[in-house]
């Protein structure tokens, strides 16, 4: 964008027919430059190529396989194109605020393909939840070869990815899932695919996403937890949330949590305790329950929350969450 006018690039470069594919359209041979980008690395490759008198090799492509492919699987169903704008504007946002965010639109497109491939009902939901979750995984290694060369991987780049831009990727993954995870109504849809990056407090800490299970809150359930405090020197105990203490407590004490309102016909309950990142253990694991209680120490001061998960079927259908303040 250029102020309100949208600007578009269009790159031309020659073709060879070569061949057809399976929905017997053409396949070519273009220039290896079509790999470089457009500006100033072509034209020092050009004149690097001119002054050593050199040929340009010529590699094998596909193009309007891989449109007839994604014209077919639209046309099957219409989330695949949505899932596709969806991480593609995800994958534009992550670039412009950061340069060093090297994952290319068309790889991540043709993973998207894959899922789609092999399940023609997915809704947007459940593809962009497991093409994230999938993610880190996929971009391990190359693993996606070209449909024109069996010998060459269309996601190659990858081993020449330096660890800081392969933690950066791990980063806006984390981002990502964390706002999809909390999105409430499609207004939030814009925030979830600028959230930009994450990195975590201690190697602990952890997500439902990182157990593949999906938050999809059902706003007629109830489900509430509440802390009853309790002073390790003998004082009786009084509630977390509702008392004029609001959440303020003392080290040295210990905190029973618990589910007070249930109405989700959960199987599974799991928690997540979660200290000031400032602190020692900042902690942030997640862990089951059968139980709807669990204890607590107010070890560090600091704010700090603890997150109760409704589980259903392997869904989480309702969370709640109290912060806790603890002073000296």
């Amino acid at each position: 964008m250029e102020g309100q006018e949208e600007i578009f690039a269009v790159d031309l470069v020659p073709a060879l027919k070569k061949g057809i594919n399976e929905y017997n359209r053409n396949m070519f041979y273009v220039p290896e430059i079509i790999k470089k980008r457009i500006g100033e690395n072509r034209d020092k490759y050009y004149s690097e190529k001119i002054q050593s008198k050199t040929e340009i090799n010529w590699i094998k492509t596909d193009p309007l396989g891989y449109i007839e492919t994604a014209s077919e699987l639209n046309k099957i169903n219409s989330d695949f194109r949505k899932t596709v704008k969806f991480v593609k504007g995800w994958k534009n946002s992550c670039k412009l605020q950061n340069e060093e965010f090297k994952l290319k639109s068309f790889h991540l497109e043709q993973i998207i393909t894959q899922y789609f491939l092999r399940f023609h009902d997915l809704e947007i939901f459940d593809s962009i939840f497991v093409f994230f979750t999938e993610l880190k995984d996929k971009i391990s290694h190359p693993r996606i070869l070209d449909r024109a060369d069996n010998t060459r991987y269309i996601d190659g780049y990858l081993n020449e990815l330096t660890d800081f831009q392969r933690e950066l990727i791990y980063q806006s993954i984390d981002s990502v899932l964390i706002s999809f995870e909390n999105i409430d109504g499609i207004q939030d849809i814009e925030n979830v695919i600028n959230t930009g990056y994450y990195k975590r407090h201690g190697k602990n800490e952890q997500f439902l996403f990182d157990q593949k299970i999906p938050t999809l809150i059902d706003s007629d359930l109830t489900f509430k937890i509440d802390g009853f405090i309790k002073n390790l020197h003998g004082f009786r105990s009084f509630n977390a949330r509702l008392t004029v203490t609001n959440g303020v407590v003392d080290t040295k004490n210990s905190i029973d949590f618990r589910v007070v309102k249930n109405n989700t016909s959960c199987n599974l309950f799991k928690w997540k305790v979660k200290n000031d990142a400032n602190t020692p253990e900042p902690r942030g694991e997640i862990t089951d329950n059968t139980s709807s209680k669990i204890t607590e120490k107010t070890a560090y001061k600091g704010t700090h929350f603890v997150e109760s998960y409704a589980i259903k079927d392997g869904i989480c259908v309702a969370k709640d969450r109290i912060n806790v303040i603890v002073r000296k």
